[in-house]
């Protein structure tokens, strides 16, 4: 029925709808409201939420606003009505008047603080039609279990027992107490999810731990080809056991299988050399000695040796060079050759 010029008012099923055309306003129950079309603008809201944040984080979204709303309305009702079977009454007229669907009340206890709902034509689920879901929306539960709180005092959760999309005529949701809240649901997702980026992030700090491993151990024991069957190998830095390792090791293929004949050890840019490089580089040595190739000792200076003596550590048995030219010039003169100026 018209109220004024250009304002509407219209009463069905105990709902009251009221438009002032001039303001572009509608009411529903005396507040302001708006609408959206299912298949389209609503749909697409949804599937945004769904592009954005990813199906399962708006599954937890929506169950949560659902709910959130649900106690709004509930609040809302709780004021406005007597009694509780007033309420009752009166909560599936309005829903189905606003185009929510029909819902229905099978059970409702509240001693035990239980309740079963059927819901048909609701337009969840004819939007879950239209995303072509298998599983069923979570806002119209999560807003039903919110509404159910308010009216039970008491924090309720529920479980989809029918659905259409498993295949069932009707909707039918069982609600009943629990310690579960989307408050717990959204910390369990964000707990996931940080758990996930955590995993992420330590799988991508590990591969680049291996590939750095990889540089190091290929920058810290370098065999450098000088001439035929002379390599040089240049010590610098600290030495652990597995650099250690890496060393012995390189330098004993080089020697079995590229038949270095005369291997250098430049310790040039070592600037002192504690018990463990000693140990390390007469380990070294001895082991090139026993595959049948020539160890040279190169850059031991005269701060360094002055180290080595006050640690009673001498390199008698070693042979030793200031310098990498004199030691290459002795690596030649055991292979019989020698450099020669034109």
């Amino acid at each position: 029925m018209r109220v004024k010029s250009n304002e509407y008012s219209k009463a069905i099923n105990s709902a009251e709808f009221y438009w002032d055309m001039d303001r572009g306003l509608l009411k529903f129950q005396g507040e302001d409201v708006l609408l959206f079309w299912i298949d389209s603008a609503f749909k697409t809201l949804m599937d945004t939420i769904e592009e954005i944040v990813g199906e399962e984080s708006a599954r937890v979204v929506m169950e949560a606003t659902g709910y959130r709303t649900g106690t709004i309305v509930g609040e809302f009702f709780v004021q406005h009505t007597e009694t509780m079977d007033e309420l009752l009454a009166l909560l599936p007229d309005i829903y189905m008047s606003a185009g929510w669907g029909v819902y229905t009340i099978l059970e409702f206890s509240t001693e035990k603080k239980a309740a079963v709902i059927e819901l048909r034509e609701d337009w969840e689920m004819k939007i879950n039609r239209q995303q072509n879901k298998k599983e069923p929306g979570s806002f119209l539960a999560g807003h039903w279990a919110g509404i159910l709180s308010v009216l039970f005092k008491e924090k309720i959760w529920y479980e989809t027992v029918k659905h259409p999309l498993f295949g069932d005529e009707v909707s039918e949701i069982r609600f009943f107490s629990a310690n579960t809240s989307p408050a717990e649901n959204i910390k369990e997702l964000l707990d996931g999810k940080e758990e996930f980026e955590i995993t992420k992030l330590e799988a991508i700090v590990e591969d680049r731990t291996r590939e750095l491993n990889k540089l190091v151990k290929d920058l810290s024991s370098p065999i450098i080809p000088v001439l035929e069957n002379i390599v040089v190998v240049p010590m610098m830095g600290r030495f652990d056991e597995c650099r250690s390792s890496e060393l012995i090791e390189k330098t004993l293929h080089e020697v079995t299988e590229n038949q270095s004949h005369i291997i250098i050890f430049d310790v040039t840019g070592m600037k002192e050399m504690d018990n463990y490089v000693i140990s390390l580089l007469e380990n070294v040595t001895q082991a090139v000695s026993l595959v049948g190739a020539v160890p040279i000792i190169v850059g031991i200076t005269p701060n360094l040796s002055m180290q080595l003596v006050s640690k009673g550590i001498y390199l008698n048995e070693f042979k030793c060079f200031a310098t990498l030219k004199h030691a290459v010039h002795y690596a030649l003169a055991l292979e019989g050759m020698q450099i020669i100026s034109k």
